[in-house]
């Protein structure tokens, strides 16, 4: 079984923006900062996984938590209510057989 990640975007106002389905979450990093408005805030591949959750493997990360995994000092910044902090980057982690052409089209049947 192959993996694919569904993968989403949350903003403060919990507006929810589809990202798309990745083999790779990598993939998705580029897309992910489209909406991050502040470029030193940018994320880079690798700094989002997977996590365990109840009903099993999702993704859950905010774009503060990563920024401050890296070591950055984020006081001023949240002070200030920057919204590029809060997002949150959601998604699913799910298996498919064989291609992710061959997952979408069973998941339009």
């Amino acid at each position: 079984m192959k993996k694919v990640y569904e993968v989403f975007v949350t903003d403060i106002w919990n507006n929810c923006y589809f990202i798309g389905f990745f083999e790779n979450l990598d993939d998705a990093i580029q897309d992910i900062n489209c909406y991050i408005f502040d470029e030193k805030y940018h994320i880079l591949p690798g700094e989002i996984g997977e996590y365990p959750s109840t009903f099993g493997p999702c993704i859950d990360a905010t774009v503060g938590d990563i920024l401050q995994g890296r070591g950055m000092d984020l006081t001023e910044a949240y002070d200030e209510g920057d919204e590029d902090l809060s997002l949150m980057i959601r998604g699913f982690v799910l298996e498919y057989e064989n291609s992710l052409d061959d997952f979408i089209v069973k998941a339009k049947e």
